[in-house]
């Protein structure tokens, strides 16, 4: 492991920490946040040690459609029109330019094939979310069991696994 997966991971450590001291330890927001700092945490650790931030072919026209449902979402709490059809458009790019990414990968591996599933299942509970369409939570849900399924075969093909 080096200085910087040692520093993130510690980093992660006292910020779950000094949340929980923070709030105090009997108050379920409290767990709430640290467990979605914990989350965030664990996604950017993923995003950083992944091949995606390398390739600038597929990271930017990415983070341009991630810009645009952020976007999206700011239209959609403002109510403006066309707020639900740029969350469309914005989530419909990620899962497509994410696929097109994956197909034209060439190794797969159970990590890569967890980190598309989490992609689809995500956006698709985000935007039933968004839109408050039915069936929403248990699309989400399953997109969580798959985001903590994907971080534990992260962790352990990077760091507990015996080196081969």
């Amino acid at each position: 492991m080096d200085k910087r997966t040692a520093s993130l991971l510690l980093g992660m450590a006292c910020l779950a920490a000094a949340t929980l001291l923070a709030r105090g330890t009997a108050d379920p927001a409290a767990f709430r946040t640290v467990f979605q700092l914990i989350s965030l945490t664990a996604l950017g650790f993923v995003v950083y040690q992944s091949t995606l931030l390398q390739h600038r072919r597929y990271f930017v026209p990415l983070a341009v459609a991630v810009a645009g449902f952020l976007v999206s979402l700011l239209w959609k709490i403002q109510h403006w029109p066309g707020a639900s059809w740029l969350l469309a458009v914005s989530l419909a790019a990620v899962v497509l330019l994410y696929a097109v990414r994956f197909v034209r990968k060439p190794s797969k591996s159970l990590e890569d094939v967890l980190k598309v599933l989490w992609v689809v299942t995500y956006s698709a509970g985000v935007y039933l979310t968004v839109e408050q369409l039915p069936h929403a939570s248990a699309v989400l849900g399953l997109g969580t069991a798959v985001f903590w399924l994907l971080v534990f075969v992260f962790i352990y093909t990077r760091f507990m696994r015996p080196a081969q």
